[in-house]
């Protein structure tokens, strides 16, 4: 992930949310693969067949610590983008209404503009087009999700996790575990064993549409790079353009 050192001293709580919620990610990573030992646990019992297999465990459902550690993750940076517009707020004003601040994340253009008014008040132009220029109707396929998933969290119920790898299974015999030293081992019947071996990382899907562990990291890594171009447009003398990509077309907006 990007360096967190370049960003300024003024958006510096947001840097810790973004940490934050890299720790929380790098949990869930090991959750998700403590998870699928204790599911395969049971696996297999009565494989009788030898050679190389993959077991596919689709639509299994992984409830508990692992939807918590999701909430965490998405929290942290829903955190860290309210915390940079109440911070260049204060650097713009000083003396603001700390409770109409928020990064507002909308699908379509009037929405935006309506809640523009309250919550980016305090905020320049340049600062508004930017932060206008990352909607989902302006093609971010990050923020939209990232957003519908905060809310559920908070308002609702935890997100619904499901199992989408892949198992790499060997049935040998025991005595040939040193062959297997990153496998998890299944003892059999009559000196057999299981060898399993998952996906690294293990992966899951978040309400079926996305895996738990690359699409958060996307979140993180883009959440962090907004951060870094907010940077640029609080210093003063920036007189430069900053790219904001449209994710779905490839286009290029420059702000």
């Amino acid at each position: 992930m990007s360096d967190c050192r370049r960003v300024p001293r003024v958006y510096v709580d947001s840097i810790y949310h973004i940490i934050r919620a890299t720790e929380h990610w790098r949990e869930l990573k090991d959750e998700l693969t403590e998870d699928w030992a204790k599911r395969t646990a049971d696996m297999g019992r009565g494989f009788d067949q030898k050679g190389d297999f993959e077991i596919h465990l689709p639509d299994m459902e992984i409830v508990g610590r692992a939807q918590t550690i999701v909430a965490d993750v998405v929290w942290h940076l829903m955190a860290a983008l309210d915390n940079m517009v109440y911070r260049a707020s204060v650097e713009n004003c000083g003396d603001i209404d700390e409770r109409t601040t928020k990064f507002p994340i909308e699908n379509d253009s009037k929405g935006f503009d309506e809640n523009a008014r309250r919550h980016l008040r305090y905020l320049s132009d340049r600062q508004v087009k930017f932060i206008k220029a990352l909607q989902p109707f302006n093609g971010n396929c990050l923020l939209g999700p990232m957003k519908d998933m905060s809310n559920s969290t908070k308002h609702r119920e935890l997100l619904p996790l499901t199992d989408a790898g892949t198992t790499f299974v060997y049935y040998a015999p025991m005595s040939d575990s040193g062959k297997y030293p990153k496998h998890r081992i299944v003892p059999q019947e009559r000196g057999q064993a299981l060898f399993l071996k998952n996906e690294e990382p293990y992966r899951a899907s978040i309400q079926g549409e996305h895996d738990a562990v690359s699409d958060l990291e996307r979140m993180i890594i883009h959440v962090l790079e907004i951060i870094d171009n907010a940077e640029h447009l609080a210093m003063p003398d920036f007189t430069g353009t900053i790219s904001v990509h449209n994710q779905l077309t490839g286009e290029t907006a420059e702000i």
